[in-house]
């Protein structure tokens, strides 16, 4: 019976990244680019395709602004970084490469691909 179910390859990438300071509180910040860019949502779901990475070409993806959405990464003063995880569902392209550096690079182009950021 369980020969019916079938599956798809997930990767769940956790990107932190060195916060930015609010000109006037000089408190921590998530990256105003990223801020913007997800200013409606905390939650940005993507499509295969996006950026013209070949590791992506039939994989989505969904972005998540963890700060605003779990409170373990809210920021605080003593913030020392923020934090996004990125989703890769039929992701069997990105399984497949053993270099956890590489696929966080290819992540960080995915998210701004889909952001339009730099």
């Amino acid at each position: 019976e369980w020969q019916r179910f079938r599956g798809v390859t997930c990767v769940a990438v956790r990107l932190f990244l060195r916060p930015e300071r609010d000109d006037v509180t000089g408190k921590p910040t998530m990256l105003q680019s990223v801020a913007k860019a997800m200013e409606d949502s905390p939650v940005v779901v993507c499509g295969a395709s996006i950026g013209n990475i070949p590791h992506l070409a039939e994989t989505g993806f969904c972005i998540y602004d963890l700060q605003r959405l779990q409170d373990e990464f809210k920021i605080t003063n003593e913030t020392e970084s923020v934090a996004l995880e990125v989703d890769f569902f039929r992701a069997n392209d990105l399984a497949a490469i053993e270099n956890d550096m590489e696929v966080a690079k290819i992540a960080l182009r995915a998210v701004a691909a889909a952001l339009d950021i730099e």
